[in-house]
């Protein structure tokens, strides 16, 4: 466990410096890992996968929930009573929403990823196929001539079911 007044300096993808508190740091597997095996070589711990504002997004998250124990979580997750702090949270953009959700996957944040994860899904739920590749920051890889041949393709005959 770390000293309560600790620091790391973490280093994002494009270059930046964060500085954050080492118990919040250490809610990312990622960053406890890499943080025990190198903290005798001094500098910057390095983030490739995460840039600034979303690493400082995740860096916050952590903060607010490094007391929280993972029933807490859980809890929340499931119930429809979602913490008001962390609905203000994931109330943001598509693009920022998606950055978050790699980011708690990248790190290893699995409440942060249970969060991003349902909020993604939520977006998604009661949306049609077209509706979906038409939101933005979302590519279909169906050709037009794919959906084309779908479509005239005959529906496939009805296989009886067994009484077993």
């Amino acid at each position: 466990m770390s000293d309560p007044m600790e620091t790391v300096e973490l280093e994002s993808s494009d270059g930046r410096l964060l500085e954050v508190d080492l118990r919040d740091a250490e809610m990312c597997t990622l960053l406890k890992n890499c943080y025990a095996l190198s903290k005798d070589e001094g500098g910057p711990t390095p983030v490739y996968g995460v840039k600034f504002a979303i690493l400082e997004k995740v860096m916050s998250w952590c903060k607010h929930h490094r007391d929280d124990s993972k029933e807490e979580v859980d809890g929340r997750l499931k119930s429809d009573d979602a913490d008001p702090w962390d609905k203000d949270f994931i109330d943001v953009d598509q693009a920022t929403l998606y950055g978050l959700l790699r980011a708690a996957d990248y790190l290893e944040i699995e409440g942060l990823l249970d969060l991003t994860t349902k909020t993604a899904a939520d977006m998604l739920k009661g949306k049609t196929a077209d509706q979906i590749q038409s939101m933005p920051n979302t590519r279909s890889d169906v050709t037009s001539e794919y959906k084309e041949m779908i479509q005239q393709e005959p529906p496939p005959p009805n296989v009886p079911t067994s009484k077993w």
